[in-house]
């Protein structure tokens, strides 16, 4: 615990604090490969190779606390890059048709366009022309409205995902808004 308590909030090798959670956790783990490391070492026969294939679950374990904590791959899609969301080119969207206040005064008339019940989350690929970084997929939530045949102009909002942390992690089903 001393050790992963100066690597975080001592000397800060990742630059700020893990928290104690974490903290805890990696103690934790530590003190689990020691144990298995120690009964590798004095132990015989099937005993040894039980200890020895402790190892690497011990610290599979301790890895798995520790993304608990900062819920950073949530599923396995996630760990390894899957995302359950279509790509914008794979839906027609239609250009803005007329203003917000123009959607209201239809929709108190009732008679707005025809559009989907519910909205969609999609995602779409930015490229970056002047620092040439390729960047993950970005997400898009289009309410039902942007998804009618003649849209408002709707206003945009930009949500960044902090670190640890990622659009995938922190969205819901397809039916519904990022959180």
């Amino acid at each position: 615990m001393l050790v992963a308590w100066l690597v975080s909030d001592v000397f800060m090798v990742f630059g700020g604090s893990l928290g104690w959670p974490v903290i805890f956790t990696i103690a934790g783990g530590i003190a689990g490969v020691g144990f298995v490391i120690a009964a590798a070492v004095t132990m015989r026969g099937a005993r040894r190779v039980l200890a020895i294939v402790l190892v690497p679950l011990v610290l599979l374990s301790t890895a798995l606390g520790v993304d608990s904590i900062y819920g950073e791959y949530q599923t396995i899609g996630t760990l390894v890059g899957y995302t359950p969301y279509a790509s914008l080119g794979s839906i027609e969207v239609h250009k803005a048709a007329m203003s917000v206040s123009d959607w209201r005064s239809k929709a108190q008339k009732g008679s707005l366009p025809s559009m989907p019940s519910q909205g969609k989350v999609l995602t779409v690929d930015i490229p970056n022309a002047k620092s040439n970084f390729t960047a993950r997929k970005a997400m898009i939530y289009l309410p039902p409205a942007a998804l009618s045949d003649r849209p408002p102009a709707l206003p945009v909002m930009e949500l960044l995902a902090g670190q640890p942390g990622s659009p995938v992690a922190s969205s819901t089903p397809a039916t519904s808004p990022p959180r």
